[in-house]
């Protein structure tokens, strides 16, 4: 008898082992979803804040331009920008974007340079595609889950 009471603490003993393990590795495994979604959002936000500070130097080129202002860098070029570019580099996988940002920092100074040209339309187009391109290598980042 106390041969099977000693089996049937082992095996209970054994269960309670296997029901922990599964209950740290689950909760684990939860922490790491959760981690990897606020990191995504944080991403997200943070590109979205970049490409917000580009359409803005743009629209104050616009205005600029209309006004008949010379172009006020200042303006174009906000601080904000280093700023959001600062947090977004900061964030993980946001290295995958270095080739899409600089195409868009590119094209935002060939526009600036060809404010007064007759094809500064055909800069602007560029500067909306790359804006674009960057939009798709963001949630191509995201869903690749890299975070």
């Amino acid at each position: 008898m106390s041969m099977v009471i000693t089996v049937e603490a082992l095996i209970g003993l054994a269960g309670a082992i296997v029901g922990g393990i599964l209950v740290v590795a689950g909760d684990a495994f939860a922490r790491r979803s959760d981690r990897r979604a606020a990191n995504a959002e944080r991403v997200r936000l943070a590109a979205a804040d970049v490409i917000a500070t580009y359409l803005q130097g743009r629209s104050h080129s616009i205005a600029q331009k209309s006004d008949g202002r010379p172009l006020n860098l200042d303006e174009v070029w906000p601080h904000d920008r280093q700023l959001a570019l600062a947090r977004l580099f900061t964030l993980p996988g946001s290295e995958r974007l270095q080739g899409s940002l600089s195409a868009l920092s590119d094209t935002t100074v060939q526009l600036f340079d060809a404010r007064d040209s007759p094809e500064v339309d055909d800069h602007f187009d560029r500067q909306f595609s790359a804006v674009r391109k960057l939009e798709g290598d963001v949630r191509k980042l995201l869903a690749i889950r890299v975070l």
